[in-house]
């Protein structure tokens, strides 16, 4: 049968080349992707000629190069809210001018150019992850490259190819650079477009499946626990936009954000949700979590997408996120590292990107994704004690989002620690806890992975050491008055919660400055010899100083798990405390100091009968990781973990000596291994099945167990 001929294609089929029936109010290939209204575009296409020229020239008018009918080709990523309706009105066909930004440069000898990407590029639009891309994976060179969201540097084979072009244009003139080339096989591009059509429908009928809810009431306490309890935490995406096309998807309305990367966020802070929820029983919160995670992959795999795009984006940071609160550490750091490309991709590293947004919604939110990017990265390095993706000066390329909530974000001009009605802006936290691990970051590439022939330089560890805490304590001293831990103002759940959080998280980055010095003092103390004990009046001032800097990490440890223990309920492992899985990275990491604490008073008094001040501090903290155990498998490693190193550090100096809380936990079986007992198998009464302890490096003498990375407990 010949092919039915239509007047005119609509927009989505066209800029998909997909074969369409043009009919109204929706074709059928639209109603198979989710679309319930076609927009058709009143403009003439000739059929037998290319829409784009071979060699493109690059308009020198404020609009910049995406400027025209090449915006309107453009896929589009990001929710436009920049006012209260937005979202209610139909898309429209007309895609907005691009505003000035950061212009493609003359190609000329020496002159580095690159394919920028607008904010404008950035806005929404559906997009077909199963369409063939047009871009050679080597150079980046594509059949339009204009009409790719992607961002290419200056060093790429795309960017010269764009240099040559505008050189080209130029010499011909403009009049030349619409010229366009006969399409030699009409037949073979319907045949493709026919394929893709064929691709998606096939795709999406066998993803109906995955597009499946709770019930709504359930899904409401769960999707409000996330807002609550992991939004305020990293609100990495408009939350207003979100929440509107949740709703829209119970009443089967029109959505603004993409169905599919829509149901896989909403099923990723389902999942996320459920971790904090009382609504869910402890031990049952994992599996639960698991499910709502096994569905948001059926509809969005990180390991096969296709393209890059902001709702995509925002999809592998919460998987990032989820993950880490599961053992597949592997999936977890390669989910990120994903994340970080993506935001590459779409420039979202470059000022630029930001700047050229019409509104200052827009503007945000694209910031807070890539600081997201940048958070989780370092978040992630400092867990597994590997180098960041994000350089420093990517980091600082990029302005942090401005301290103004989403509800003022249309009629507040100017940032401030202080809301228009009074509160404390919601933001803040997250703008602060980039800023920490920054200063993390920048820690852990001085003290943690230097080269070999500077380590054991203890002038100059402790000069860096004295550097880093300044900047923690200026840190510090320019919290917020709202975020302040302790505050005599009252506060919500959400913001009491922001307060013990980011203390706790200065806390932990304290002893993660000032652990070096610690290792020191303690290899020092175990490797001594009875020298010692003659020691000379005389004294390295470095000495006193490694002594406050190790009681400075001692208190801070104490704290950590006060605070934590004190707002924790211990049945429903609930309360105003950090997520679970950094609350165990948290507890395990002061518990390792009070067990330095520990070693460093048996060697200086050569006595084990000396009481232990920190023992009550330290029946808290395996407190804590037995309620928790509740909830993750790495708090059941981290309390066997615990409590061999503390058997070995007890009997260091003679016959080990079983702490209190042994005693009073009613176990049933004794905590540690008795002397010529098989330890590769390790029975913990009351925390599970047997666990292999013979994976765990746990050696007192070399004080790895104090000063390197928990992954491999938590995992």
């Amino acid at each position: 049968m010949p092919r039915q001929k239509v007047s005119a294609a609509c927009d989505s089929c066209r800029r998909r080349k997909v074969k369409c029936d043009a009919q109204k109010p929706a074709c059928r290939p639209c109603i198979i992707r989710g679309e319930l209204q076609c927009n058709y575009s009143s403009r003439v296409k000739s059929p037998r000629r290319r829409q784009y020229p071979l060699l493109q020239q690059h308009p020198q008018h404020p609009q910049g190069r995406y400027g025209g009918d090449v915006a309107e080709r453009s896929p589009m990523l990001l929710s436009r809210s920049a006012n209260s309706d937005s979202v209610d009105r139909p898309r429209s066909t007309q895609a907005p001018a691009c505003s000035p930004s950061f212009m493609m440069a003359d190609a000329s000898p020496g002159t580095a150019s690159t394919l920028p990407i607008t904010a404008d590029a950035l806005l929404p639009e559906q997009i077909d992850d199963h369409a063939p891309q047009s871009a050679d994976a080597m150079t980046g060179v594509g059949k339009d490259p204009l009409a790719s969201v992607e961002f290419f540097g200056g060093s790429s084979a795309a960017s010269f190819a764009a240099q040559i072009n505008s050189a080209v244009d130029s010499r011909l003139g403009q009049n030349q650079t619409h010229s366009s080339i006969e399409i030699a096989d009409e037949d073979s591009v319907e045949a493709s477009a026919n394929q893709e059509a064929a691709t998606t429908s096939n795709s999406d009928y066998m993803n109906h499946l995955a597009f499946v809810l709770p019930l709504r009431t359930f899904s409401d306490r769960l999707l409000q626990e996330y807002y609550d309890l992991v939004w305020v935490i990293l609100p990495i995406h408009d939350w207003a936009a979100f929440k509107r096309d949740y709703d829209a998807v119970w009443v089967g309305s029109e959505t603004s954000i993409p169905l599919k990367p829509l149901y896989c966020m909403i099923n990723m802070a389902l999942a996320l949700g459920t971790q904090f929820s009382q609504a869910v029983q402890p031990d049952k919160r994992r599996k639960l979590g698991q499910t709502f995670w096994e569905r948001a992959l059926a509809l969005f795999d990180p390991r096969i997408q296709q393209r890059a795009s902001l709702q995509g984006l925002q999809c592998l940071l919460l998987m990032g996120l989820f993950l880490q609160g599961t053992h597949q550490s592997h999936q977890c750091w390669m989910v990120v590292g994903s994340a970080v490309r993506m935001a590459q991709s779409l420039g979202l590293h470059l000022s630029g990107t930001t700047t050229s947004a019409q509104n200052i919604r827009d503007r945000e939110m694209l910031r807070r994704t890539w600081h997201g990017c940048v958070f989780m990265d370092r978040v992630m390095s400092m867990t597994f004690g590997r180098p960041s993706m994000i350089a420093n000066w990517l980091y600082d390329a990029v302005p942090l989002p401005v301290m103004i909530d989403d509800d003022f974000l249309d009629s507040q001009s100017d940032p401030s620690d202080v809301r228009p009605d009074g509160g404390t802006p919601t933001i803040a936290f997250f703008v602060k806890s980039v800023q920490l691990y920054s200063i993390v970051n920048d820690c852990l590439l001085e003290l943690y992975m230097q080269l070999p022939e500077k380590a054991g330089q203890s002038v100059e560890q402790i000069t860096s050491v004295l550097q880093f805490d300044e900047r923690l304590l200026h840190w510090v001293r320019s919290m917020p008055e709202g975020l302040q831990y302790p505050s005599s103002i009252n506060a919500s759940f959400a913001l009491q919660r922001q307060r013990i959080v980011l203390r706790s998280r200065y806390l932990h980055a304290r002893i993660v400055v000032l652990r070096p010095i610690l290792t020191e003092s303690c290899l020092k103390q175990v490797k001594s010899d009875d020298s010692r004990h003659s020691a000379s009046k005389d004294q390295f001032l470095s000495d006193n100083l490694i002594g406050h800097c190790s009681k400075i990490c001692f208190e801070s440890a104490h704290e950590i798990i006060r605070i934590i223990y004190s707002n924790l309920d211990l049945e429903t492992v609930t309360g105003p405390v950090p997520a679970w899985w950094f609350a165990v990275l948290f507890v395990y990491t002061a518990a390792t100091v009070l067990l330095a604490e520990r070693l460093s008073q048996l060697v200086s008094n050569d006595s084990i009968v000396e009481p232990w001040a920190a023992e009550p501090t330290w029946n808290q903290a395996i407190q804590l990781l037995k309620a928790y155990s509740k909830v993750g498998e790495s708090a059941k490693r981290c309390v066997v973990a615990l409590e061999i190193l503390l058997s070995k550090i007890q009997g260091c100096c003679g016959p080990s000596r079983v702490p209190a809380e042994a005693n009073s936990g009613g176990m049933s079986e004794p905590i540690f291994p008795s002397e010529g007992q098989d330890s590769s198998i390790f029975t913990n009464g009351g925390l599970g099945p047997t666990m292999d302890l013979d994976v765990l490096n746990l050696d007192i003498d070399d004080m790895l167990w104090l000063n390197t990375s928990a992954a491999e407990i938590l995992f």
